[in-house]
């Protein structure tokens, strides 16, 4: 078994990718209807399969697809989170609502009336119908020299 020299597999990956590249930009399609092929067929199309355009906006669209890749990859894994996060509320809201049916289902009958009703306890109310003690009139005091308006009075409970 011969060894080729380093020289010699460089030329060899030159050439080999050299011609895979001028294939590459030389291939002919056909159209045959909705169908797309490298062989002709009867009444085809034939269609350029070159690209037209340059290397920067081969490299700007690149960066585009990659920039497109990473953002669904970073909604997937918002989305999966979301799902999850879904989940876990589901399951919550299911235990909350088993834990009110047990709590139903242990209590007390409404129906049922206990053998005597408790007094809830009465909260202080405002003394409001205490009469009112009016200041003594004197002579020179007349009822048309008040002032309009209520009359003075003093809010104090009869002895």
């Amino acid at each position: 078994m011969t060894v080729m020299p380093l020289a010699h597999w460089a030329i060899a990956i030159s050439l080999c990718s050299a011609s895979a590249l001028g294939l590459a930009q030389s291939q002919t399609v056909y159209r045959c209807g909705a169908i797309y092929s490298d062989m002709p067929c009867p009444q085809s199309v034939t269609i350029s399969s070159s690209d037209a355009r340059s290397g920067v906006q081969k490299a700007q669209t690149d960066e585009a697809t990659a920039r497109t890749a990473k953002l669904a990859d970073q909604m997937e894994k918002t989305r999966k989170s979301d799902e999850a996060a879904a989940q876990r509320m589901a399951q919550m809201q299911a235990q909350a609502q088993a834990v009110k049916a047990k709590v139903k289902a242990s209590a007390p009958d409404k129906d049922h009336k206990p053998a005597h009703k408790q007094k809830e306890p009465t909260a202080f109310k405002a003394i409001t119908n205490l009469p009112l003690k009016h200041p003594k009139k004197t002579a020179a005091q007349s009822p048309k020299s008040e002032p309009s308006g209520s009359p003075k009075q003093e809010l104090q409970p009869k002895p």
